[in-house]
């Protein structure tokens, strides 16, 4: 091997190292572990949706600056600079989505845990899918299915999240290297939960985690929505002070986030309050639809 290629596997490992692969909407994306990882992939599906591509064309983007507050900036074809600010909607005004978004965004936090374990000490990339088995939908009486229907899928760990990684990464040791060229189903019982990990290595050399929760969606969480807004109204100023204009995006992520809610066509008809040029949503529960939101501007 020459020592230019010698040099270029070694970056590529080392990319391998610092990304993972997420699977969104049917696409594969791989995504750096940062949190301008995060927000380049929020980015991605926004530019995706037609509002986004309506949004790019509009302001005749050109290029991007490498600056930060806000979280993008660009310049335009006429000279000017537009930003784009990025927040993400956790809907927490209630304890069961409080619950259910700790929980499941623990589970992820554990299964990256994981996946990272093995790349160092096995060498090898895992892919990640954790689902929780649910006695209420086996139980013989109708209470507990009724139950499970309304309140599906876990609101809590039962141990602590070290305890869980360990007996995860106990379990999928026992098996030999070979048997992730396939997909390996394990049952784990801790903290009288059982939960099922499927491992391969499909996107081997990049790691993946899919945690598999249910819950009951939230409908239009206008107030959650307009706290998010206020949160950025309030730093308005010091984006402003980076670019001639300045734009906010707000995403509402997906179940496998732990982010149970739901907008319907209210959405369209509803005004918020904000300091920005303009506010969108992007949903990415609901097929990668962006909206612009009417907004009556406040005092900047």
């Amino acid at each position: 091997m020459t020592v230019k290629n010698k040099k270029l596997e070694q970056e590529q490992k080392q990319n391998c190292k610092n990304t993972s692969l997420l699977l969104k909407h049917g696409k594969l994306i791989i995504q750096e572990n940062s949190q301008k990882g995060i927000e380049n992939t929020y980015f991605y599906f926004f530019t995706q949706s037609k509002i986004g591509k309506e949004w790019h064309e509009e302001n005749k983007i050109v290029k991007k600056i490498d600056r930060e507050e806000p979280d993008f900036i660009f310049e335009t074809a006429n000279g000017k600079t537009v930003g784009l600010e990025i927040i993400n909607l956790i809907v927490k005004s209630d304890k069961y989505h409080e619950d259910k978004h700790k929980a499941t965004a623990a589970l992820k936090t554990i299964g990256n845990k994981v996946c990272h374990y093995f790349k160092q000490e096995k060498g090898i990339a895992l892919s990640l899918i954790i689902a929780f088995w649910d006695p209420r939908k086996w139980s013989p009486k109708w209470k507990d299915h009724i139950e499970a229907c309304y309140d599906p899928g876990f609101r809590h760990l039962n141990a602590s999240e070290k305890n869980i990684k360990n007996e995860i990464i106990e379990v999928l040791s026992q098996e030999p290297i070979s048997s992730f060229d396939f997909p390996t189903t394990k049952w784990i019982d801790i903290g009288n939960q059982k939960f099922r990990i499927t491992a391969d290595r499909l996107y081997e050399p990049y790691i993946s985690v899919r945690v598999s929760n249910g819950g009951m969606c939230k409908e239009n969480p206008f107030e959650e929505l307009q706290a998010a807004i206020n949160n950025k109204n309030d730093k308005y100023a010091t984006y402003k002070n980076n670019c001639d204009e300045c734009d906010l995006l707000v995403i509402s992520d997906d179940g496998s986030t732990g982010n149970f809610v739901y907008f319907t066509y209210n959405l369209e008809n509803h005004k918020f309050t904000s300091v920005f040029r303009n506010v969108y949503l992007l949903d990415l529960g609901s097929d990668n639809k962006a909206t612009k939101l009417l907004i009556n501007k406040s005092p900047k």
